[in-house]
């Protein structure tokens, strides 16, 4: 699958780790890390509206452009994954269609490892 990992720019070096640990389990993740100017926002909401899944980073640190990509990735229904990294935690999106609040990085590998499945249940509703 495709997912697309949002975070702050300013916690780049964590979101980073947590991409190559999504693409250990066997997906493919865009890298958008490494770059550095305004004409690659138009590819990252390329990417956000087609991942199969989005996950957001939310570490507490403001970022314009994660909100944004958050709220694309909530209006096409993707699967959304919040790994809530702020304390104290803190929950929103309630009404996702697809949405599961992850505390901590190994929770949400496993819900990716079994994301197919949950996709399917939540198709069949």
């Amino acid at each position: 699958m495709d997912i697309y990992v949002a975070g702050s720019w300013a916690d780049r070096k964590r979101v980073n780790r947590i991409m190559k640990k999504v693409e250990k389990i066997g997906h493919s993740v865009y890298d958008w890390s490494d770059s550095k100017n305004d004409e690659n926002s138009k590819l990252d909401i390329e990417k956000v509206m087609t991942c199969d899944a989005f996950i957001f980073v939310h570490n507490g640190i403001e970022s314009i452009g994660k909100g944004i990509e958050l709220g694309i990735a909530h209006t096409l229904k993707k699967p959304i994954f919040i790994l809530n990294l702020k304390k104290p935690k803190a929950l929103f999106m309630k009404d996702a269609i697809y949405f599961w609040k992850c505390g901590n990085e190994k929770e949400m590998y496993t819900w990716l490892d079994n994301i197919d499945h949950w996709k399917r249940i939540q198709d069949s509703d």
